[in-house]
């Protein structure tokens, strides 16, 4: 079974302008069913209504449907030009008899296809399921979810895990089985690894390798092509063909910059990309600079194209040229834009009554703990019974960065003078206290009724450290 992505010949504008007018009449925002200049293709009305992310079946049967409300006519008059998979060579097999179609919402899916000829797939809430890898008429992407066309006899079944339809924004996966060869272990049966040119099975180890055989196995293999995502998600974005004729990189060191360009932030995540900010120019000019050359450079390009700022890696940034062959509609973008816009904002505002928070938490532990002897009396109420005292530690931990922490543990009477003694061994005793108002304290022994005293640390016998009680700190 292969199913490839629609064809990258793209209908003509006045088609997409038709499929437009089409869907708004299925879905009842056009009062009239649109008109159009002599025939209209239905190979290309095909396309066209799968580049605006609609099901052309769905669509033709909604139309039609409204059309013969609107006339009073027959049930079984059709609407003028329908689309027509086959005539799109959509290749697509027809349903079971009483088959429904869903659109499953799934954050990933693939992998060895089950003896039942079943694929595992994994929905958006986290639950796993197999699907019948026969079924599957198509997967879409668009941030972080795979939208899977899937036809089943019990659409009910899967209602909690379907969407009401694909986002016009998502871009078409090609998908196919193939059959692959795995060498796996004779005695489990799960695959082998390889050491060198040894191999062995990480389930039953070395000594107990039984040997391996080989094995053919199917899988479902989802294909994703940089290339045909932009050009599949311009289109969609902008409502006319565009074709990628350049990607130009951006790094911290340097790299390409748009002069001129008011790029507007979108998010929106491509399963090879992530789309950060575009914008629509016309005749742009890109400045190439470097940090360790004075120079500077342009490259211009003739025409209108669609600039798409991708973040490609860790510190890496592509601007990918989209020409836009006919007139673009904007109001996507604008869309988007605004939408990013208002997330942004607020995301501000949330960040701005945390910080506000965060101060007001810190006004109130100051006045609560500012005074030391507050905060010794605290450590003396959480105490356990067998303890006599506490002792303020303080230590550097050194790990991928070094750092000084503060914390409180318990402390015995010694029994062959007026020091103490602890343990690192003891449980720490737990105070609703910041560190930081700990730290005045570190190296003191507060005693039960909340006295501080200063003492030194030496190290005792064993497990224990010796806490020797200052003179000056005694009590008297």
């Amino acid at each position: 079974m292969a199913s490839k992505a629609p064809s990258r010949r793209a209908p003509s504008p006045a088609v997409l302008e038709y499929a437009r007018a089409l869907v708004e009449f299925a879905e009842g925002r056009r009062a009239e069913p649109p008109k159009a200049e002599g025939a209209v293709p239905a190979a290309e009305l095909y396309l066209a209504l799968r580049a605006l992310g609609r099901d052309p079946v769905e669509v033709a049967k909604k139309a039609r449907e409204r059309w013969e409300r609107q006339r009073g006519e027959s049930p079984k008059a059709a609407p003028p030009a329908a689309p027509s998979p086959a005539a799109a060579g959509a290749g697509r097999p027809k349903a079971p008899a009483g088959a429904g179609r869903v659109i499953l919402k799934a954050k990933s899916i693939g992998g060895r296809l089950s003896d039942k000829g079943r694929v595992k797939a994994v929905f958006a809430d986290g639950t796993e399921y197999s699907l019948d890898a026969s079924r599957i008429r198509g997967i879409h992407y668009l941030d972080g979810v795979y939208y899977v066309e899937y036809e089943t006899e019990n659409p009910e079944f899967y209602a909690k895990h379907a969407a009401p339809e694909i986002p016009q924004l998502a871009v078409p996966l090609g998908f196919s089985v193939k059959e692959e060869v795995e060498e796996r272990c004779k005695g489990c049966g799960k695959p082998i690894l390889w050491d060198a040119d040894e191999p062995y099975c990480p389930r039953c180890g070395w000594d107990d390798f039984p040997g391996y055989e080989e094995v053919r196995v199917k899988k479902l293999e989802v294909k994703a092509s940089l290339r045909d995502e932009l050009e599949e998600f311009a289109e969609r974005l902008l409502g006319t063909r565009c074709e990628l004729v350049e990607l130009l990189y951006r790094t911290p060191a340097g790299g390409y910059w748009p002069k001129g360009v008011d790029l507007r932030d979108v998010k929106v995540k491509l399963p090879s990309a992530e789309v950060e900010a575009a914008a629509v120019a016309e005749n742009p000019v890109f400045e190439e600079s470097h940090w360790d050359e004075a120079e500077t450079y342009e490259r211009k390009f003739e025409g209108k194209y669609l600039i798409l700022m991708l973040k490609t890696g860790l510190e890496r940034w592509d601007f990918a040229l989209l020409r836009i062959h006919g007139e673009p509609k904007l109001d996507l973008l604008e869309r988007l834009a605004k939408e990013e816009e208002e997330r942004g904002m607020k995301e501000k505002e949330e960040a701005r009554r945390r910080e506000e928070e965060r101060r007001r938490r810190e006004e109130e532990e100051k006045r609560k703990w500012s005074d030391p002897s507050a905060v010794a009396k605290e450590i003396a109420s959480k105490l356990p019974d067998w303890a006599d005292a506490a002792y303020v530690e303080q230590k550097a931990v050194w790990g991928e960065d070094a750092d000084v922490v503060t914390y409180v543990l318990p402390a015995k009477k010694s029994r062959r003078g007026e020091g103490y003694y602890t343990s690192e061994s003891w449980r720490a005793v737990g105070v609703d206290v910041p560190e930081r108002f700990l730290e005045p304290l570190a190296g003191k022994v507060i005693l039960r009724d909340g006295t501080v005293v200063s003492a030194k640390r030496r190290e005792g016998w064993g497990k224990y450290v010796e806490l020797e009680v200052e003179p000056s700190g005694r009590r008297p």
